[in-house]
């Protein structure tokens, strides 16, 4: 019974992560801050952030197909959500571009905008990267499952750093500000089914350990010449 109903609590967990994360977009159309949307961006932020929810709220539906036995509707419903996923992609990459360039000076957990750039992508990177690995393992459910849940922890950040709840625990710089709550709640997850299944899941245990490993490194590498040089030649362009 408690294997059953997994995924789904975690799927609604995202989804209370993300309304209050994003509640001044979702209730007021806003950023972060309550800073208004730029008018030139605001048509595909708005996209993004549509493309966005669509794919948190499909978590908990695809959970509950599953659990009620209604496979088919599940796969059907699973190739709408890959081309949810390769528009979140898409307008996540332009809004991470378009904002570094409306907001040059501005910061974010520690690093200049330019700078945060790089984590930005690597999230859009690795969210591809987990989603294509769920659709390569759909038919074996064992794999599938936990690849589709890391795609949603890697991406889940951005609703957490807009908690300042999370503060309290984990401050606002650097890799622990971003990510460490996501790990957190990863590691918690990895736990509970380890607890269910009485062994480790080892895929979504890889999986982390890979994701907030390659975060880790990003966070440092974003801080480097190397990078300030090629996200101060992407803001002049």
């Amino acid at each position: 019974m408690a294997d059953r109903y997994y995924y789904l609590s975690a799927s609604l967990l995202f989804v209370a992560l993300t309304a209050v994360g994003f509640s001044a977009f979702l209730l007021r159309g806003k950023e972060s801050g309550e800073h208004p949307i730029p008018e030139h961006t605001k048509a595909y932020v708005i996209a993004h952030g549509v493309a966005l929810l669509s794919w948190i709220l499909l978590f908990p539906v695809q959970s509950f197909l599953v659990d009620s036995k209604r496979v088919q509707t599940h796969k059907a419903l699973g190739w709408f959500a890959v081309a949810v996923a390769a528009i979140v992609v898409t307008l996540g990459t332009c809004a991470a571009l378009t904002s570094v360039r409306d907001h040059p000076n501005a910061h974010a957990a520690g690093l200049t905008y330019p700078q945060f750039l790089l984590p930005m992508l690597t999230e859009m990177v690795a969210f591809a990267v987990f989603v294509a690995l769920g659709v390569a393992y759909r038919k074996r459910p064992k794999v599938h499952a936990p690849f589709m849940m890391l795609s949603t922890l890697s991406i889940i950040s951005g609703s957490t750093f807009r908690i300042p709840a999370t503060y309290i625990v984990f401050g606002k710089l650097g890799w622990t500000g971003l990510f460490g709550c996501p790990a957190l709640i990863a590691a918690i997850l990895l736990i509970a089914k380890s607890a269910i299944d009485r062994r480790v899941n080892w895929t979504f245990a890889a999986g982390g350990v890979a994701l907030y490993s390659t975060y880790f490194v990003i966070m440092h590498v974003a801080q480097g010449p190397t990078w300030t040089q090629i996200a101060a030649n992407i803001v002049r362009h």
